[in-house]
C-alpha cells in the first residue's frame, strides 16, 4: 500500500511539473499576492502620512477680524484664502480641503475674554479633506492653549498650572517591531496561501481527469483505489505545505527588504520563531484545506464546476484575517477550527498571552474536519458514479 501512495504522489507530482500553465498560476499567487499585500498597505500608509504632512487649502470667512491666527495658520503649512462667506461648493469642487468661519466680533470676545465660536466645514468622504479638518482641530488646539498661556501669564499666574501634567507615552514594542496591520497582512497571506496554493491542483486531480477520460482507466490497474486517493490527498497537502512555506519566506523577504522599506518610510522585522509557530500552527489548515478541494474535485461534475465551488470556498477560507480584530472581542472563537489557529497567530504576533490549550483543541477539531471531508472522498472513490463527468 505505502509503495503504490509513493507511485501516486510521484506521478501527481510529475504531471504539475509538466503543467506550465498551472505552475505559473501558483508562482503568481504565492510570489504576487505578499507583494501586493505589502505594496498596498505600504502606498496607503504613505498617502495617509503624505496628506498629514502636506499644505492644507483653508478658505478662512472673517480673516480680517483676526489676522494673528491666520498668520498662525500660515506659518504651519496652511494656504489662507480669504473668504466673504462660507461656499461649501468650493470644498465639494476640490478647490478647498477646509473651510474655517470666524465671527466678526472675534477680536473684541477675546479682550472681553468671552469664547467665540468657529466654525469648520469640510467634506469627510474624502480623505484629503478629512485630514485636513484632523491638521486644523489640532492646529486650533495650539492657538488655543498659547492663547491660554499668554493669558496667564498676563495675569500674573504660571502658565504650568493650566496644564499639571507631564504626560509621556512610550512603547514597549522595539522601533522594528511587527504592528497590528503587518501581523494582520501576513496571516491573510498565510491562509491565501492555504486555499489557492493548491487550488488548481486539486480542481484538476479527479475532474480534471473525469473530463480527460482518463480516471476510468487508472482505476483499471492493480493499484488500490485508497492508494490513489491517499495519494492524490498527500500530493496536494505536500504542494500546499511548500506553497505555505514559500508564501510566509516571501512575506518577510518583503518586509525586510532595504528599497522596499525605504521606498514605504517603514521598517518592520518578522522574527524567525513567529514565523516557524506559525507554520506549525497551519499545517492542520493546510491538511483541512486540500481534503475540502479535494472533496470538491471529486464530487464535481466537472472542472468548471469544481473551480466555482473551490473559488467562493478560498474567499470565504481567508475572512478569519480580515476579521481578527472583531474575533478577539469573542471568547470562544479560540475553541473553533480555522478561527482558533488565526487567533493564536495574532497573539503570537502581538506578544500577547496564548491559549495554547485553545490552539490544540481546534487544530484537533480541524484534523476531525479533514477527516470527515476524506471518508466523503473515500465512499465516492468506491462508487462506480464516480466515472461519470458531465450528467
Amino acid at each position: 500500500m505505502l509503495r503504490d501512495i509513493g507511485i501516486v504522489i510521484r506521478k501527481e507530482l510529475l504531471d504539475l511539473s509538466r503543467d506550465r500553465r498551472t505552475l505559473r498560476s501558483m508562482a503568481g499567487i504565492l510570489l504576487g499576492m505578499p507583494l501586493v499585500y505589502v505594496v498596498l498597505i505600504g502606498v496607503l500608509l504613505s498617502q495617509m502620512k503624505e496628506n498629514m504632512e502636506r499644505t492644507v487649502q483653508a478658505g478662512v470667512v472673517g480673516c480680517v477680524h483676526a489676522q494673528s491666527i491666520c498668520d498662525f495658520l500660515r506659518e504651519n503649512r496652511v494656504d489662507v484664502t480669504a473668504l466673504e462667506k462660507v461656499d461649501t461648493g468650493l470644498i465639494s469642487n476640490r478647490k478647498l480641503d477646509v473651510i474655517m468661519h470666524l465671527p466678526d466680533d472675534y477680536e473684541s470676545a477675546l479682550l472681553d475674554f468671552r469664547r467665540p465660536k468657529i466654525g469648520l466645514w469640510y467634506d469627510e468622504v474624502e480623505d484629503k479633506s478629512s485630514s485636513a479638518i484632523k491638521r486644523m482641530g489640532l492646529l486650533l488646539e495650539r492657538w488655543q492653549i498659547g492663547l491660554g498661556y499668554r493669558r496667564a501669564i498676563l495675569r500674573g499666574v504660571d502658565p504650568a498650572t493650566l496644564k499639571p501634567l507631564q504626560i509621556e507615552a512610550s512603547s514597549i514594542k522595539p522601533e522594528k517591531g511587527f504592528s497590528y496591520g503587518w501581523v494582520q497582512l501576513f496571516m491573510s497571506s498565510l491562509l491565501m496561501s492555504c486555499f489557492l496554493g493548491t487550488y488548481h491542483l486539486a480542481v484538476d486531480s479527479v475532474a480534471g481527469e473525469k473530463e480527460r477520460n482518463t480516471l476510468e482507466s487508472l482505476m483499471q490497474t492493480a493499484t488500490p483505489r485508497t492508494a490513489f486517493m491517499l495519494g492524490k490527498w498527500l500530493s496536494l497537502s505536500l504542494v500546499g505545505s511548500l506553497a505555505l512555506l514559500t508564501s510566509a519566506l516571501m512575506f518577510k523577504l518583503l518586509v525586510e527588504a532595504k528599497p522596499l522599506q525605504n521606498f514605504l518610510g517603514m521598517a518592520s522585522e518578522l522574527s524567525w520563531d513567529f514565523i516557524g509557530k506559525s507554520l506549525l500552527i497551519c499545517i492542520p489548515l493546510i491538511l483541512m484545506t486540500t481534503s475540502l478541494q479535494f472533496m470538491i474535485g471529486t464530487l464535481s461534475r466537472s472542472v468548471k464546476e469544481a473551480q466555482t465551488y473551490a473559488s467562493l470556498l478560498s474567499i470565504v477560507g481567508i475572512l478569519p484575517a480580515s476579521f481578527a480584530n472583531v474575533l478577539e472581542k469573542m471568547p470562544n472563537a479560540q475553541w473553533f477550527p480555522s478561527l482558533g489557529q488565526t487567533l493564536t497567530m495574532l497573539r503570537l504576533g502581538k506578544e500577547q498571552p496564548v491559549n495554547w490549550l485553545a490552539c490544540l483543541v481546534a487544530s484537533g477539531a480541524t484534523l476531525l474536519v479533514a477527516g470527515i471531508f476524506l471518508l466523503v472522498v473515500y465512499r465516492a472513490f468506491h462508487n462506480e458514479k464516480l466515472f461519470r463527468s458531465g450528467t
